[in-house]
């Protein structure tokens, strides 16, 4: 047991056991009211930047037609015509109004803000949004560099040959109620900048990420929808929203999903946490029809060479339908440790939540599954939670509801049986045949060892999607209290009744 373990939960629950000896038949009663010892598992993030809005100038207000002059005064009566020109004019406090039209020219901001005073870049008209085409051209359509207290508001940018908007360096940057469409790179890419946002906007067909975030710090990625990100067979790379060595983020509340063309999707995830990412947030986002892993931490080379560890990172109340699940893997030997997934509901997963052996398969240390809600697999996945590297040390597995009548894999089930005494499995409630995992001889299914129930769930209507619990369920206060999963997936605090309730949802009595 190392160091690492002080960030992390210490497993004591009476009468539950991780070892050989307390395999066996189901509990029946679950153990309801156990409590759990110990510090919370549950860090805090560093501070991120607060919601933005794209607000008003505290200084001019100039304006730009695609129908204008650059001799005019740059008023909404007399704009001016080029993007340039306006960029060179703005200082601090300013707005810059695009009116409607299509501009088929980069905007390429010149002139920092400063704290209180963004300089702004923004439809002149919400109703009428003004386009940046790049059709014809090379580059990226928005480029700014090593500049501070901007915000970039309500425009389209369309048909980039490159990246759509690319913000190197800099801070203080915010990105608000972009549509960015067919770019050749990554639509909306972030790297080496400090306090960025990029809230709001919609990204569609991209050869690389949706939205990407490298090497930054103070990253919030809210609101935003994904739609067909790698979209190229030969050259897409990275996944649909991409957080990559970066310190004290949120990515909270987008929808990403996969519509058809020609997408390569071998490779892509949803939302992908990787490299020395630390201390982030990844919650209530919606992930559906994308048929590669939804949400995903890889470690890559993390912690290898001086570098930092994967670390510290929470994947919580995120709702994922006819999709990949949630791996935990290290790809290229680095470290993945402390991760918390809890409180998520799967639906129709191709492979449920996963600690794997990807590639070269690196450490992965102190990951805790709590109070998830797993429903059906797809036909040709794994649908539970599954452990399939011997390459881990002290995973927790608890208050989780997994429930799969049409595949008939194993539902909480361990690769490796003599791993188990890296493994706490309890509290957990699941229904379905188990038959362990195809090409793993010795796996051992947790659900089958003491303080654990096999039971219907009963649901209030599975088919529908509502994977709430009815009176009567026997997931009602038979959860273990975990220190840190005070609220559902909802929101409901726990516990309303006597004690947790296991799954995703509170219900009490």
């Amino acid at each position: 047991m190392t160091s690492r373990m002080a960030l992390v939960l210490l497993v004591m629950v009476a009468g539950c056991t991780s070892d050989a000896a307390g395999a066996g038949a189901p509990a029946q009663d679950g153990g309801g009211g156990a409590t759990v010892d110990g510090p919370s598992p549950f860090q805090e993030a560093g501070p991120v930047p607060p919601a933005m809005d794209c607000g008003e100038p505290s200084g001019k207000r100039y304006y730009v037609s695609p129908s204008g002059d650059d001799a005019a005064e740059g008023t909404q009566a007399a704009p001016w015509r080029t993007l340039q020109k306006a960029a060179a004019a703005a200082q601090p406090g300013d707005g810059v109004y695009l009116m409607a039209g299509t501009f088929q020219e980069q905007l390429v901001p010149k002139v920092s803000g400063s704290e209180g005073k963004y300089i702004i870049y923004a439809a002149a008209d919400v109703t009428s949004r003004p386009v940046i085409d790049g059709t014809g051209s090379k580059g990226e359509l928005i480029s700014v560099s090593d500049l501070s207290y901007l915000k970039l508001c309500n425009l389209v940018v369309r048909n980039s040959k490159d990246y759509g908007v690319q913000i190197g360096g800099g801070d203080h940057i915010a990105v608000l109620g972009l549509t960015v469409e067919r770019s050749g790179e990554a639509a909306i890419y972030f790297e080496g900048t400090q306090d960025l946002s990029i809230e709001g906007c919609s990204t569609r067909d991209s050869v690389s990420s949706g939205i990407g975030v490298w090497y930054s710090k103070r990253a919030a990625v809210r609101h935003n929808k994904v739609v067909n990100a790698r979209n190229d067979a030969d050259k897409g790379h990275e996944e649909s929203i991409s957080i990559s060595g970066t310190e004290d983020f949120e990515v909270s509340d987008n929808e990403i999903w996969i519509d058809g063309g020609p997408t390569d999707t071998g490779g892509n995830a949803a939302i992908k946490i990787k490299e020395s990412c630390q201390r982030g947030k990844v919650f209530k986002n919606f992930a559906h029809d994308f048929p590669e892993g939804s949400i995903g931490l890889d470690a890559w080379e993390a912690g290898l060479n001086g570098t930092p560890t994967l670390n510290s990172i929470d994947i919580y109340a995120n709702r994922i339908e006819r999709a990949g699940g949630i791996r935990v893997s290290s790809e290229e030997l680095g470290i993945v440790e402390n991760i918390n997934i809890f409180n998520n509901v799967l639906i129709h997963t191709n492979n449920g939540i996963m600690i794997t052996a990807s590639a070269k398969n690196g450490p992965k240390w102190n990951v805790n599954i709590f109070n998830n809600t797993i429903y059906e697999g797809a036909p040709d996945g794994w649908g539970g939670i599954w452990i399939v590297t011997e390459n881990f040390k002290n995973a927790v597995i608890r208050n989780n509801i997994v429930v799969s009548n049409e595949w008939n894999m194993g539902k909480i089930t361990l690769g490796y049986k003599s791993k188990l005494a890296e493994v706490t499995a309890d509290h957990n409630l699941v229904l379905g045949e188990k038959h362990g995992i195809d090409g793993f001889a010795d796996a051992v299914e947790l659900s089958d060892m003491d303080g654990n129930a096999t039971a219907d769930p009963k649901f209030v209507d599975a088919a529908g999607g509502d994977l709430h619990v009815q009176a009567g369920s026997p997931a009602i206060d038979q959860g273990a209290t975990i220190a840190g999963v005070t609220v559902d997936y909802d929101g409901v605090s726990r516990p309303q009744g006597a004690a947790y309730d296991i799954g995703a949802f509170e219900r009490g009595n």
